[in-house]
């Protein structure tokens, strides 16, 4: 189980990933009893373009 292998709790673990799930990173599909979750590729590019802009980066490279 995914808390186990992090060594925190579920309840936790659910917190979290509906906070990702609300970001828009992270879709989540009820099966049954389990919750699969899949990284939305799009935004989660997003975001890295964002990051790596901050840090001055561009396709060429970072500065520094």
């Amino acid at each position: 189980m995914f808390a186990d292998k992090l060594g925190i709790g579920a309840p936790t673990v659910s917190h979290h990933m509906k906070a990702l799930i609300e970001a828009g990173l992270v879709t989540a599909e009820k099966r049954g009893l389990w919750v699969y979750y899949r990284l939305v590729p799009e935004t989660v590019q997003a975001v890295a373009n964002e990051l790596l802009a901050l840090a001055g980066c561009s396709a060429g490279g970072c500065r520094g």
